[in-house]
């Protein structure tokens, strides 16, 4: 993920604003909660994905001597590896 933790709140905020701009949804609770509710959803996920790092990083570990060696490339590695867990795991990247 490309995103960094204190983009969260200005997504939150950005996705808040489109939605009530183009009219997607009546609110029936006051914005704060839901500005709360959205910026709670990207944290999870984006902890979630961090999670989801550090578990390719462990994988990729067993590959450290071919990826010095320049048998493997680290960063198409990493994509592969990653993609790997996450369709196991169901966790849309």
């Amino acid at each position: 993920m490309n995103l960094r933790k204190e983009q969260i709140p200005h997504l939150s905020q950005i996705i808040l604003s489109q939605v009530k701009k183009l009219e997607l949804a009546q609110f029936k609770v006051p914005e704060e909660k839901i500005l709360h509710t959205i910026q709670s959803v990207i944290e999870k996920n984006y902890q979630a994905e961090a999670k989801l790092n550090e578990e390719v990083e462990q994988v990729m570990a067993q590959y450290s001597t071919q990826i010095e060696q320049g048998g493997l490339n680290a960063s198409e590695l990493f994509l592969k590896i990653k993609k790997e867990l996450a369709k196991k795991k169901g966790f849309v990247l």
